[in-house]
């Protein structure tokens, strides 16, 4: 009698887990949303950390956060600090360090240690020139950059732009005028370099276009171009923004819907840096323009910057490649 033939039961593979090239939309923290706030903070953190280790080092950052308590405390000030968890959370504290590494103020060299650079010691001990040095800051600021270059952070490796100076240059264009947050979501955090700027007035021509002949807005033009949302919005930290936000309940509109917020919000945090130049930018009701009279002088200063700052920087992880990048 022949024996019954045994079935081998075979071990479901794993799902591979979809490699993550960086974020596709331009980048930012929001831990401070209001630039101003850089004035107050910078220098009670370079007194403090300057020459230590802020990278895991919880002790510096919960002495720096009861700090800001003592200087801070009064209810109506623009800088939040926390009272009950300091002691038994200082995270906060860390995200508004890594805050002001972003904005080049800081850097840590090869031995962990914080290193002040120009721009912030210009900061900390000229408080009366902190509109022109970040001025400077911003126009300067770029994809690549050390801080956006791993972890969750991680920008796609294509992005090789000044995303602060394409924003100003829109506006300046008498095409555009002005930007919305809907249209600097939809058509300006995705785009990678400068050679993509006709395109993008193109576009955002293209759709005011739309909207005046048949009088749907971008913000509810959105669900008709589900494409697009997928394929821009898709990543967020190491997981497809899918994987983070939907769960069964969810409908494939309020999927859509939490994408959109997302871009939305990244959109408002660059809006709201450039308002920090209330002489030159006016931000009202969600849009952001060149104020009156300053056409010119924005105009001149994008060409200074275009001139000093051709191209974005390369650079490596090599601790004296991120030295030179912050001395540059």
């Amino acid at each position: 009698m022949v024996p019954p033939r045994r079935i081998s039961k075979k071990k479901a593979m794993p799902l591979k887990q979809p490699i993550w090239d960086g974020h596709l939309l331009w980048n930012m923290s929001r831990s401070i949303r209001q630039l101003n706030l850089i004035r107050d903070l910078f220098p009670i953190f370079k007194e403090y950390v300057e020459g230590d280790t802020w990278d895991g080092n919880k002790a510096i950052q919960k002495k720096l956060e009861q700090k800001l308590q003592k200087e801070f405390k009064n209810e109506n000030s623009k800088i939040k600090v926390q009272t009950n968890a300091t002691s038994k959370n200082p995270g906060h504290m860390r995200t508004r360090g890594n805050y002001l590494q972003i904005h080049g103020l800081w850097y840590s060299d090869k031995n962990n240690k914080v290193v002040v650079t120009q721009a912030g010691k210009e900061i900390a001990d000229n408080p009366l020139n902190f509109i022109d040095q970040m001025w400077s800051q911003i126009l300067r600021f770029q994809y690549p950059n050390p801080y956006h270059a791993d972890g969750q952070q991680k920008m796609d490796s294509s992005f090789k732009i000044f995303p602060y100076r394409f924003i100003v240059k829109l506006l300046l264009d008498k095409r555009i005028k002005y930007l919305d947050s809907y249209e600097l979501a939809y058509f300006v955090l995705k785009v990678k370099n400068q050679n993509e700027f006709d395109k993008t007035v193109r576009d955002i021509i293209r759709f005011r276009i739309f909207e005046q002949k048949d009088g749907i807005s971008l913000r509810d033009r959105k669900y008709k171009n589900k494409i697009f949302l997928i394929d821009e919005f898709n990543k967020k930290y190491r997981k497809p923004l899918d994987d983070t936000v939907q769960d069964s309940t969810d409908t494939e509109k309020q999927t859509i819907e939490k994408k959109w917020k997302y871009a939305i919000d990244l959109s408002q945090t660059f809006q709201i840096h450039l308002s920090l130049f209330n002489i030159d930018f006016v931000y009202e009701k969600g849009s952001i323009r060149i104020a009156d009279g300053r056409y010119d002088f924005v105009s001149e200063i994008i060409k200074k910057y275009d001139k000093l700052f051709t191209q974005p920087l390369t650079f490596s992880q090599e601790p004296k490649s991120i030295v030179d990048f912050h001395n540059h």
